[in-house]
């Protein structure tokens, strides 16, 4: 059952709008990211029902929508370039990372590693001369173009993203960049210590959106791809 509580305003986290890169070998969207809260835009709605919580690459619904999960069809190319295939967005997005600081070394180490995604994002982290601020510029659109291309890539996965229409979009993770800062539900550890989630076990707001942290990049992503794909 939904439950919702009511907000006197979205408390939206403000964003600067994202720069495309300049460099010939990561090739963007020339089109401005205009971000103005972890929605992107979108209005904040009370009721629990209209969102979609995703998290695990292994979940049977939404499991699809994580950046870790191993797609079926052969993976994709690069949207822009013939790079690839890639076999989770996770390995695109560090590869593409790992060409804009011009670390080769690390970047043929990630097409290489052919099902792994932790080993991924443990080279990801590894790349040399990188710079936060620079990536932090374009980590957004690199993400967009690489969720995309993964979509138009297999019409299962396109469908079940486009069924989704109405619906926000959001990864129910502590990540504060990618995801929402929380998990889905409060839960206890073994140890007894108890873990703050976005609901409780009724399916009511123990932390209401407007006061999510996160900026929850990925659910975005979801969301902007959605709408390119149902403007078709």
């Amino acid at each position: 059952a939904a439950c919702s509580m009511h907000a006197e305003d979205d408390g939206g986290l403000l964003l600067p709008l994202h720069n495309t890169a300049d460099s010939l070998t990561l090739q963007v969207h020339s089109m401005p990211s205009s971000i103005q809260s972890w929605t992107g835009g979108r209005p904040i709605s009370n009721d629990t029902d209209d969102y979609i919580f995703f998290l695990s690459k292994d979940a049977e619904l939404y499991g699809c929508f994580s950046n870790a999960y191993h797609e079926r069809s052969g993976g994709h190319l690069g949207l822009h370039s013939k790079d690839g295939p890639f076999w989770c967005v996770n390995q695109e997005l560090h590869y593409r990372k790992a060409i804009l600081f011009g670390d080769e070394e690390v970047a043929n180490l990630i097409l290489a590693e052919r099902d792994d995604a932790a080993k991924i994002k443990k080279f990801g982290r590894q790349v040399k001369n990188y710079d936060d601020n620079k990536w932090t510029e374009v980590r957004y659109d690199v993400a967009r173009d690489a969720v995309e291309s993964k979509f138009r890539s297999d019409d299962k996965l396109k469908k079940m993203l486009v069924e989704t229409e109405g619906k926000i979009i959001v990864e129910a993770a502590t990540d504060r960049a990618w995801g929402i800062g929380l998990v889905e539900f409060c839960s206890t550890s073994d140890e007894g210590e108890a873990k703050k989630g976005a609901k409780n076990g009724d399916n009511c707001w123990e932390v209401h959106p407007s006061e999510w942290s996160g900026q929850n990049l990925l659910g975005r992503c979801l969301m902007d791809v959605r709408e390119r794909l149902l403007r078709e």
